[in-house]
């Protein structure tokens, strides 16, 4: 699979996020010491303030499954920082573009 990612510019929190698609097969975390075993892909988000990574900072991930099983609700990303949050419009752009690939 082709690595994809994009940045998404959350309305309400006036944020960026890259978000990150993990393949089966593909390496991700830390150093690329971990390989999705699942048939399933994950995605990834990244805070684009902090650019301690190529994408930003990473923040959290999640099955594919589970982000399309968000019904008009938006995303707390973590629960200890405020701005870790995506709005609902902003999950519903991810889900587009998430279409588009799978």
């Amino acid at each position: 699979m082709k690595n994809y990612s994009k940045k998404f510019t959350d309305p309400v929190s006036g944020l960026d996020w890259n978000v990150r698609v993990i393949g089966t097969g593909q390496k991700y975390g830390l150093n690329n010491c971990l390989v999705n075993d699942s048939i399933m892909p994950m995605v990834e988000f990244y805070d684009c303030r902090y650019m301690l990574t190529q994408w930003g900072q990473f923040v959290s991930r999640y099955y594919l499954a589970q982000i399309f099983e968000l019904q008009n609700s938006g995303l707390n990303l973590d629960g200890g920082i405020d701005d870790w949050s995506v709005s609902a419009n902003t999950i519903e752009e991810i889900k587009s573009y998430l279409s588009n690939i799978f």
